[in-house]
């Protein structure tokens, strides 16, 4: 007896067919495990806003910050707009002084050209 009397001849078309249709099997098993796990990441559980966010203390941390620093900055403000109110009044004294002087010296000019007309 031989061998091949033993052993039936293959259907290499039928093996084809059912080797396709396990490859066929495992594309869609993993197309859909695919498209569970990008359903995971998009509708899965987010964490808290709190993880994401800054904390409420943080956030009262730099309120606080913020508040001093617009203080600080205010008063700083505060102190140039009273020395420029400082300079400005001693800038209008100075020409105040210098327009009587003139005034005196056109009041002495015209007194002297008058006396010379007379």
């Amino acid at each position: 007896m031989l061998l091949s009397d033993t052993i039936p001849s293959l259907p290499w078309p039928q093996i084809a067919y059912v080797a396709s249709g396990l490859l066929g099997v495992l594309g869609a098993v993993g197309l859909v495990l695919g498209v569970v796990d990008k359903g995971r990441k998009v509708f899965g559980r987010k964490p808290p806003l709190e993880a994401e966010f800054a904390s409420r203390l943080d956030l009262k941390e730099q309120d606080q910050l913020l508040k001093t620093e617009m203080r600080l900055l205010g008063a700083r403000l505060e102190q140039q707009i009273g020395d420029a109110e400082i300079s400005h009044s001693r800038a209008i004294g100075a020409l105040q002084e210098k327009i009587n002087k003139v005034a005196e010296d056109t009041a002495y000019l015209r007194g002297k050209i008058e006396e010379r007309f007379l």
